[in-house]
């Protein structure tokens, strides 16, 4: 499945370099391995998008770890 998500500016940046290498989600799409997210750049002062997108592919969906929030979802992505 493929998943369209804003994702903050200060946060694409680091996916983009590769230095961040997991997303924290409401998982209101039933994430799981082998989805591609198309990470979509957002300003979220603005409220618009940059224009930038990066592609990962989720290699991993955690749920019900310490410290996650009811609902949400830990994946790794790559």
């Amino acid at each position: 499945m493929e998943h369209k998500l804003k994702t903050w500016s200060a946060h694409f940046e680091a996916v983009d370099i590769r230095l961040k290498n997991f997303e924290i989600r409401f998982d209101d799409r039933d994430f799981r391995p082998q989805d591609t997210l198309f990470l979509c750049e957002w300003d979220p002062e603005t409220e618009t998008s940059t224009g930038r997108m990066v592609v990962r592919t989720v290699m991993a969906v955690f749920v019900d770890l310490p410290g996650l929030k009811d609902g949400y979802v830990a994946m790794e992505i790559r």
